[in-house]
């Protein structure tokens, strides 16, 4: 069993590769949308890292930051943006809808 204090903190300061990039790490998590009333599937996530900690190589010519739309105040909805490696596909999640990390059972 790992405590969720102890999640977001091996997720907000991970061990890195070689190459400075954030180690992948394994989730899984219930999902929920209350303005829909669906959700209550089981999700597996094996290799992704927080989104916000992967640096960008910028492209010729391009600024290295861009932003389009609202920030995501993810400190106050308690969610984190979390990129799948393999896919690059970004998911939100939110952080009390986490069972288990690194195969631990998560609680809090």
């Amino acid at each position: 069993m790992i405590q969720l204090k102890d999640v977001l903190h091996q997720l907000e300061n991970p061990s890195r590769d070689r190459q400075g990039q954030p180690v992948p790490v394994h989730i899984e998590f219930v999902t929920c949308d209350e303005a829909k009333g669906t959700g209550g599937e089981l999700v597996s996530l094996d290799g992704v890292v927080l989104a916000k900690l992967v640096t960008r190589l910028p492209a010729a010519g391009r600024p290295s930051a861009e932003f389009f739309g609202k920030r995501a105040n993810q400190w106050h909805n308690g969610t984190r943006n979390f990129l799948v490696v393999s896919s690059k596909e970004v998911r939100k999640v939110h952080i009390r809808l986490i069972t288990q990390f690194n195969h631990a059972t998560v609680v809090y």
